[in-house]
């Protein structure tokens, strides 16, 4: 199980972009344990852009100590570029790889500024998945390169962000209902030490300095944890 809301962000500069100095990556500490040891997720970054690099680490914002909703890790990517993402697991004593043998990972509030802003998310490397409502929100497709995409098709509105991965459901934003769950999308991986992911925010004629937030985190109750099945 990945457990970001117990986690500690240790380290917070992607790309070496910031805020955090040194090693240019974000390191979420003791977000799981395997074999009786604790473990690191280590997330690097391959030509990485954000407007607002503050978004990055918790969906709550960077400091565990302010989190009461922080279950979920967090990306800001500038309007208009593509990130290639590595996500790495390694002991947290000794930094040598952990290969995991099963953990799921799941991304949420896949939507959009509007049509001018849109986000996709490309993943690849899972055993099963992608999960998602029967009513889902979200456009998934395999790609040629066989990696699957995942891409907003509804505007966001602002409160619309799911508290709880564990308890997806309707919230009201804006006079509306949402639905998180059909914005969510989880996947199974067996047997890695590391994945990787694509996370753009495409410009269709956006505003200077448009960007978006991308969120992720492990369990989610698309998925029943007995069963491993979609949850409708």
């Amino acid at each position: 199980m990945l457990d970001f809301f117990n986690s500690n962000l240790a380290h917070n500069n992607l790309g070496g972009k910031g805020p955090s100095a040194g090693d240019p990556n974000i390191r979420y500490e003791a977000i799981g344990v395997s074999n009786g040891r604790s473990f690191d997720l280590i997330v690097t970054a391959n030509g990485y852009k954000s407007n607002n690099n503050a978004d990055n680490g918790y969906e709550c914002g960077m400091s565990s100590a302010a989190c009461t909703t922080g279950r979920y890790g967090q990306i800001d990517v500038a309007a208009g570029t593509s990130v290639d993402l590595t996500l790495s697991f390694k002991d947290s004593n000794t930094q040598a790889p952990v290969t995991l043998e099963s953990f799921l990972f799941s991304v949420h509030d896949i939507d959009q500024l509007d049509s001018t802003v849109e986000e996709v998310v490309y993943i690849s490397g899972f055993s099963s998945g992608p999960v998602v409502s029967s009513s889902t929100s979200v456009n998934v497709a395999v790609q040629a390169d066989g990696r699957t995409r995942l891409k907003s098709t509804e505007d966001a509105c602002d409160g619309d962000d799911p508290l709880n991965p564990m308890f997806l459901g309707p919230v009201t934003c804006g006079g509306q209902t949402i639905d998180t769950k059909t914005r969510s999308a989880a996947f199974k991986f067996e047997n890695k030490a590391s994945f990787t992911m694509t996370l753009e925010a495409t410009c269709s004629g956006c505003a200077p300095g448009s960007h978006r937030k991308f969120m992720f985190t492990g369990d989610t109750n698309l998925i029943a944890c007995g069963s491993r099945q979609p949850v409708q």
